[in-house]
């Protein structure tokens, strides 16, 4: 990680193994919650772009927020993704 962004002239911080801040952006790389199950991988998977930036895949996410405790964050990608199978 740290040569790629120094081949990209970019300025970062490293805050622990793992994690960076860019312009004020935390970057994760091996990104893992403990679950009921122990660790579970999340996959970095660019599934979009908005703005010009890329967007991680919405099932991983739901899945991290829902290890995070973070209920409604994981409930709204969930209902997203229920939305996205019907229209196909």
């Amino acid at each position: 990680m740290r040569e790629a962004l120094d081949a990209a002239s970019l300025t970062y911080r490293e805050l622990d193994q793992g994690r960076y801040v860019i312009d004020g952006v935390d970057v994760m790389v091996n990104f893992a919650l403990t679950g009921p199950a122990g660790v579970e991988a999340l996959p970095t998977r660019v599934t979009g772009e908005w703005q010009g930036l890329p967007i991680g895949d919405p099932e991983v996410w739901a899945r991290a927020y829902r290890l995070l405790g973070r209920e409604a964050k994981a409930d709204l990608l969930e209902r997203y993704l229920e939305s996205r199978e019907h229209q196909i």
